[in-house]
This record gives structure tokens, C-alpha cells and sequence, in this order.
């Protein structure tokens, strides 16, 4: 007689159950088996259960240590770095506060925590030059690297609504965006939280979007509107201001990473005024969104360390 691996399973699931075993054995199953057949089984049949039996749980107990080492371990590498990423705790400044060449400068160091923000910044990096490889800067080409379009969101084409922020519409567009969200969302991890930083980008992403996409033919195509720039810019002049004590007086040391800064705001501010009225009025949105949201997560942290002391 041939037991069926499925009773076989069966018989076994139900003797662990009862006697709370991890060790399948023969008396057990010998002693349960009548309930599932007509008359006990055959010394030779006896020996494959036992061998199929024990071969199981086996198998059973080594998938299951190999998941549950592997879930732990995976564990214990995501937990520490998403605490670091989205923790609204407040960055710890050095003793004496940042100099203007530090607060701006990213560091390998904080990868850990700032790797939306940075991974962000290459992800526009890589788009600009594979569509600057390919030789095309159509309308074309701007919807094959995710431009939004109203009727192309209406088919079911939702990732447009984040894509269209990673395309732009030239090298210096680009460039522009990506020192700002570098430099601009190092500084505003520093003084508040990385958190924060990925919030503002975020915010940026969807208020830009919605100023614009309302004027638009539906068969236009948007890319940025520098949304997560200036919606870091707006948060950074927020959170310098609101942690003036975490920053020092500038030196001469500090007027390259100064000089940078300002390349970077000045250039933001003068595409914004040589920009159409729509675009200029994305920008200004994006910006006092920004301000707005470092301000109200400022006020929310003061507030629960006050609570905790």
C-alpha cells in the first residue's frame, strides 16, 4: 500500500499539533495511521513513512531557519537605515554649530540616511545624459523618459505623475536642479532631519505639478517645473533661520561652498523670472510650500521634545 503524500502531510500536521512536537515519530504515527487506513501498515511500509516522514521535517525545519535568518537579517539591515531616513528627530550640529562649507557639502557619511534625496539627484543626472546620448529633444523623446500628459495619466499612465519631475528641459535646467536638491537638501538634513528633506522633495514634486498641469492642453507634456528645488529653497531659508544658533559666523574658508550656494539660489531665482507666468507662479508655490512645511515641522518638533522632558 502506497500511502498518499497528501494523508501523509495530513497525519503528520496533526501529530504535531496535539502533541506540540517538533520531531515526527514512529510510535506517533503508527498510533494515528489506523485513522486513515483500513489496517496497520506493513513493517516495510512502516520504514517509508518514518524515512519520508523524518525527510519533511527536515526539509520543513531547514526552510524555515533559512527564511527566518534570512527576514531577521534583512530586518536588522532595513531598520537602522529607514529609522535614520525618516525619523523626524532633529540632527545633532557639531559643538559650535556648522560653517556655511560644512552644512552644504553632502558626505559619504550620511548615504545611509539621505540616499532618496541623493539617489533623487543621480536618477535626474542619468536621465539628462542618456537623453542627451540619444541625440533627440522632442516632445517625443521628453514623453519616452516620462513627461507628464494629461491624457496619457487618463489611460492608466499614473508613474508620470513622479517621472516628469526626473526630466528636463536641457543640461542647464538639469544642473540647476540637481545642485539644489544636493546642496539645498544636505543643509536642510543637517539643521533638521533627512526626513524632512525627502518631504520637501516630495511636496515639491506635487505642488509644481498641480500649478501648472491645469493650464495645459491635455496633450502638451510637462517635465520639471523645478518644483522639488524650489521647494528646498523655501524649507532652507525657513530652517537657517529658525536654527541660526546651529550655524557660524562665515569666514574666508567658506566662500567657495558661499559662492556655490548663491550660484545655486541665483540661478533658481533667474530662471523663475525669465520663466512664463505659470511656470514663475509653480515656482513661488513650491517655495512658500516649502517654508511653510519646515516651519510647521519645526513648531511639531519643539513641541514633542518639550513633551518628553
Amino acid at each position: 500500500m502506497n500511502i498518499p503524500l497528501k494523508e501523509l502531510l495530513g497525519l503528520v500536521r496533526a501529530f504535531k499539533r496535539e502533541q506540540n512536537s517538533t520531531l515526527v515519530t514512529l510510535a506517533g504515527l503508527v498510533e494515528k495511521l489506523p485513522l486513515l487506513v483500513d489496517r496497520i501498515p506493513s513493517g516495510a511500509q512502516i520504514e517509508q513513512i518514518k524515512t519520508r516522514a523524518l525527510e519533511l521535517e527536515r526539509l520543513t525545519q531547514t526552510a524555515g531557519a533559512d527564511t527566518g535568518d534570512a527576514a531577521i537579517a534583512l530586518g536588522d539591515m532595513l531598520t537602522p537605515l529607514l529609522a535614520r531616513t525618516f525619523s523626524p528627530a532633529k540632527a545633532a550640529a557639531p559643538a559650535g554649530g556648522y560653517r556655511l562649507n560644512a552644512l552644504f557639502t553632502p558626505s559619504a557619511d550620511e548615504l545611509g540616511a539621505m540616499w532618496p534625496v541623493y539617489g533623487s539627484a543621480l536618477a535626474m543626472a542619468i536621465v539628462q545624459v542618456l537623453r542627451e546620448l540619444s541625440d533627440t529633444d522632442d516632445q517625443d523623446s521628453e514623453m519616452q523618459w516620462g513627461a507628464f500628459q494629461k491624457a496619457a495619466v487618463s489611460k492608466g499612465q499614473w508613474w508620470r505623475v513622479f517621472t516628469h519631475a526626473f526630466v528636463h528641459t536641457d543640461k542647464a535646467h538639469a544642473a540647476g536642479d540637481i545642485a539644489a536638491v544636493m546642496s539645498f537638501g544636505t543643509a536642510i538634513a543637517r539643521l533638521e532631519s533627512p526626513a524632512l528633506a525627502f518631504s520637501m522633495l516630495r511636496l515639491g514634486i506635487f505642488v509644481g505639478l498641480l500649478s501648472v498641469i491645469f493650464n495645459r492642453d491635455s496633450e502638451e507634456p510637462v517635465v520639471s517645473v523645478s518644483g522639488p528645488a524650489f521647494c528646498l529653497l523655501g524649507a532652507l531659508v525657513t530652517a537657517m533661520l529658525l536654527n541660526r544658533q546651529k550655524i557660524k559666523p562665515p569666514t574666508a574658508e567658506d566662500v567657495p561652498a558661499g559662492m556655490v550656494v548663491f550660484m545655486t539660489g541665483f540661478n533658481l531665482l533667474g530662471r523663475s523670472v525669465a520663466a512664463k507666468p505659470e511656470l514663475a507662479r509653480a515656482h513661488t508655490l513650491a517655495a512658500l510650500a516649502g517654508a511653510a512645511g519646515a516651519g510647521l515641522a519645526h513648531i511639531i518638533a519643539q513641541v514633542e521634545r518639550k513633551t518628553h522632558e
